[in-house]
């Protein structure tokens, strides 16, 4: 309960709101009621009745009580908030887990707090009180994703579009959200993967959400789940190894990297050696923290090159005074703000049948991000059709390092050899002679034509390090050309392909060696010329 007083202006002679005073004779006037909420106030000088609506000071309760805990390699700041404090001018006291006492404070904020259990207590100046506890953990780098990542590359075995709907004002139709019968034109027509049943097609995407869903749809919409399988520690990567420390001007200290061992995380069993020779680990960049055993955490402030270690060096806000010594440092951290993940589709399950694969991302903080693909018809054997395998020796986007390998079966109309020879000969007035010459294994390779969305994933492939068709291995000569069919989302698309391994060298002496000691009438080599002597 709280007293209110009322003044007015005029004696009120009775109040009949929110209570019933019959014969009052104070002016000021009060009365007890319940805090919190508005009540209107009803009084009356005889001859004027007048009401007025006065809001009422919270109630203060524990259950309004929330802790926010900013933590720090320093300690945790912990502020106090009050969902309901109309009217109220409140004090804070911290009572630690042995019963210490902080203090009555007007501040909400309490700073350097070491971790353990602590109950903030609360109170106001008509003398209520209230309480709540909270706990403050040990300091670790915070290694939450803050924005959402989603992502399928264009070269992948099956094409996916992110399944979004077209408001055409904040979403509008893409390369990106469109499967190729969707395009805007005025005869779009629906791309159809072919794989064949002893395929098994993986698909790599990349992704932050917290839930991972992949599913076969079926012809009659059932749905088969496939396992997603995580490829990757970028999200929340941990490292511990030896290091070297030293002071810096007496206010800072350094931290650097030579060689030494590696050690477990999390339990500090020998892992491996390394070697650095003065250059950072993957965590080592300005405002991520490392932690030095039996000092705590600290936060990079600044990356240095010593001249007399040879080596880059992490500086933090330490005093160190002694000699430069050895320390083991560890940090968790996120190389990257997503993961990499694969899953598997085994095609000899769905011969005969056309189907699609769904991907479904979810999370509490992001929301969604679907992903769609083309319809996929299986076979045993797709007619008319070239197998293409294509992969990169290192990562470009696509994580290859994964063993990850790109097929599709493509359509095509012609896959002719092609002349491609170069030649150096040396005409005399007596003869013609042939001084070098060279051929090589060409095709020209002409697809029936494809969709946009196919021909952007066929080009990327072409350009890849590794390109086998039907299992032979090709370079391309040139960047595939493609050309629109009008009023279509097709394409003409031709590739000249070079076949990789021995190529003819009439100089070639079947070891390895070009023949370089040839007698030549008339000829007089210089270098890689040749003189016609007169």
């Amino acid at each position: 309960m709280i007293k209110v007083n009322v003044a007015t202006s005029l004696l009120a002679t009775s109040v009949s709101s929110p209570v019933v005073i019959s014969s009052n004779v104070d002016n000021p006037f009060s009365f007890d009621y319940a805090r919190g909420g508005n009540i209107t106030v009803t009084c009356t000088d005889g001859v004027t009745t007048v009401s007025q609506l006065v809001t009422l000071p919270d109630v203060l309760r524990s259950s309004n009580i929330s802790v926010s805990i900013f933590n720090t390699p320093n300690g945790a700041n912990a502020t106090v908030n009050l969902s309901a404090k109309y009217g109220l001018t409140l004090e804070y006291q911290l009572v630690d887990s042995v019963g210490n006492l902080s203090g009555w404070q007007t501040s909400n904020v309490f700073t350097s707090l070491s971790d353990g259990v602590y109950t903030v207590q609360v109170k106001d100046t008509f003398g209520c009180t209230a309480e709540s506890g909270f706990q403050v953990s040990v300091f670790s780098p915070d290694i939450s994703v803050t924005e959402a990542y989603s992502y399928i590359a264009k070269e992948m075995s099956i094409r996916f579009k992110k399944d979004q709907v077209w408001d055409y004002n904040s979403i509008y139709k893409t390369d990106d959200n469109t499967l190729s019968c969707e395009e805007d034109v005025q005869n779009p027509y629906r791309h159809t993967h072919l794989f064949q049943t002893q395929d098994q097609i993986t698909t790599q995407f990349l992704s932050n959400y917290a839930n991972l869903e992949v599913n076969v749809i079926n012809e009659d919409g059932t749905k088969d789940s496939q396992t997603v399988v995580t490829r990757s520690t970028n999200i929340g990567a941990t490292d511990k190894r030896d290091a070297t420390y030293y002071d810096i001007d007496g206010t800072k200290t350094g931290v650097f990297f030579t060689s030494g061992k590696k050690y477990d995380y999390y339990n500090g069993n020998f892992e491996e050696n390394y070697t650095l020779n003065g250059a950072l680990p993957n965590y080592g960049f300005v405002n991520n923290y490392i932690y030095l055993d039996s000092l705590g955490w600290f936060q990079i402030v600044d990356i240095i090159y010593n001249d007399d270690y040879d080596a880059d060096v992490l500086v933090i806000n330490y005093t160190y005074t002694g000699l430069k010594a050895d320390i083991i440092v560890s940090s968790i951290y996120n190389r990257e703000n997503y993961d990499v993940y694969e899953f598997n589709i085994n095609m000899s399950a769905y011969e005969d049948k056309n189907i699609q694969v769904e991907v479904l991302m979810t999370d509490d903080s992001f929301g969604e991000s679907n992903y769609l693909s083309e319809i996929i018809n299986v076979k045993e054997r797709q007619e008319g059709t070239i197998e293409a395998i294509w992969y990169n020796p290192t990562d470009t986007f696509v994580f290859y390092s994964t063993g990850l390998k790109n097929k599709a079966r493509i359509p095509y109309e012609l896959f002719t050899s092609s002349d491609d020879s170069e030649l150096t000969i040396h005409k005399t007035a007596r003869t013609v002679m042939m001084i070098d010459s060279n051929s090589y294994e060409t095709k020209d390779l002409e697809l029936t034509p494809i969709t946009n969305a196919i021909k952007q994933q066929l080009t990327k492939a072409f350009l890849h390090k590794e390109l086998y068709l039907d299992r032979v291995k090709y370079v391309s000569n040139t960047t595939p050309e493609t050309e629109p069919i009008k009023f279509t989302n097709l394409y003409n698309f031709t590739a000249k392909v070079q076949k990789t391994g021995i190529v003819f060298n009439s100089e070639w002496d079947g070891e390895g060696n070009s023949i370089q000691d040839a007698e030549l009438i008339g000829i007089l080599q210089s270098g890689t010329n040749y003189l016609k002597l007169s």
